[in-house]
């Protein structure tokens, strides 16, 4: 007797696993050497792949770190749509802070990567200026409707969003520095209660 025939992956199916498995070798090679060592050649071989698939997928490195720095930043889910204002504002800092405790490599390969943007790696340094104003700018937004409905306590939306997205971006980068990693119920807590009297 035989089994079902197995079902043929489509072309889209393959590359999508293509640019899987290359995106998590790369985190791999970040997290063991540093963003220097990346290269097509290192990341195409721990994925299992020559250069020229990972070229043909990324087309430059910068591309790839486009790529990386994008699947990175998606790990960390939007606040629920219902909410907005102030309540939108701790939830989202909330499920910042939450997927720093789950994905504490993926934490380091992103301050690495931070940190070398702000080196000036001209590759990397576009790209998180991008990313990072859309982050203090969606915090804005909340903060503008906190402002509305009486919740933001006279705060400057603009101000508030990059000493909010600094808080955040800081505990992550001190994460990477820490031999211990600390509570994080209490640092959540802690946090909450920061930004909630600040709010209100």
């Amino acid at each position: 007797m035989t089994g079902a025939p197995t079902r043929r992956r489509t072309q889209a199916e393959r590359r999508a696993e293509a640019e899987r498995r290359v995106l998590e070798a790369a985190r791999e090679v970040i997290g063991e050497h540093g963003v220097g060592a990346v290269t097509f050649a290192a990341v195409g071989a721990r994925a299992g792949y020559s250069r020229g698939i990972v070229t043909h997928h990324f087309g430059s490195r910068r591309g790839l770190m486009e790529a990386l720095a994008r699947s990175l930043q998606g790990l960390v889910p939007p606040a629920p749509a219902e909410l907005d204002g102030r309540e939108r504002v701790l939830a989202q800092v909330d499920l910042y802070l939450a997927t720093l405790e789950h994905h504490p490599r993926d934490t380091r390969v992103f301050a690495m990567l931070w940190a070398e943007a702000i080196a000036g790696d001209p590759d990397l340094r576009p790209i998180f200026a991008e990313r990072d104003a859309d982050f203090r700018d969606s915090f804005a937004r909340a903060l503008r409707t906190a402002a509305a409905d009486g919740t933001g306590a006279g705060l400057d939306p603009d101000a508030a969003a990059m000493a909010i997205v600094g808080l955040l971006r800081g505990v992550g980068l001190q994460l990477v520095l820490v031999e211990k990693a600390p509570d994080f119920a209490r640092l959540r807590q802690t946090i909450a209660l920061l930004l909630g009297t600040g709010l209100g």
